[in-house]
């Protein structure tokens, strides 16, 4: 797989995309283009380019930089960030059931819906990857305004087939997390967040932070 090391970036060469010249930009966009065997013409325009590499399965626009990320481990060939996503989600089955001790013992979460009962939450769940953050969540009483954040983790690992060999007795796909802190009771506003998951959110926006802060938000970055 290309890597920024093809490119001949080091750690203390990465900078912004919008601080490269025109002509690093075409350079760098022709060799990630040739690297997945797509082929432009040398006039095509570097915007066209670049439109084509952030919408396909390989690359993605990095929210940092505006770079090229890659989009199975969502780092920045350009900034050299990672793009984390952010994903919210519940424990309570049904209203009544709930498995929040569960996933915080067996470091899990998962999804309680088989994919054709719920396929667009299923969905969003595969979307989730590994070094993507997640938190835990639940209705406040009866105040649609508000929810409680129970547990915030770290993704260690997914699982992608929902086949023999799963870890738990329901048939459930898994999520396997390092929860770092949980039994937390923070109240944040709800932003709609009612289903069993939600997202992808992003760790660069004012309200994610306050999810996730400050298990992994520094203080200096909130405002």
């Amino acid at each position: 797989d290309v890597c920024s090391s093809d490119l001949g970036i080091n750690g203390d060469q990465f900078k912004k995309f919008t601080e490269y010249t025109e002509g690093e930009k075409r350079k760098l966009l022709i060799f990630l283009a040739k690297a997945r065997d797509f082929e432009f013409a040398n006039t095509t325009p570097i915007e066209d380019i670049y439109d084509a590499l952030i919408h396909n399965d390989f690359y993605r626009k990095c929210r940092k930089c505006e770079g090229i990320m890659f989009a199975d481990n969502k780092t920045c060939v350009c900034c050299g960030e990672l793009n984390k996503d952010c994903w919210i989600v519940g424990a309570m089955w049904g209203g009544q059931e709930d498995k929040y001790d569960g996933f915080i013992k067996n470091g899990v979460w998962y999804l309680g819906w088989k994919d054709d009962e719920q396929p667009d939450q299923a969905n969003k769940r595969n979307n989730i990857k590994e070094g993507d953050y997640i938190a835990i969540k639940r209705i406040v009483g009866n105040n649609p305004k508000k929810i409680e954040i129970r547990a915030v983790g770290e993704v260690t690992g997914v699982e992608h087939e929902d086949i023999g060999g799963r870890k738990n007795d329901e048939g459930f796909k898994q999520i396997y997390v390092n929860w770092k802190k949980a039994d937390l009771s923070k109240k944040v506003d709800s932003k709609g967040c009612y289903k069993s998951i939600h997202g992808p959110f992003y760790l660069e926006d004012e309200w994610t932070k306050e999810v996730f802060y400050p298990e992994f938000v520094p203080k200096k970055t909130l405002v």
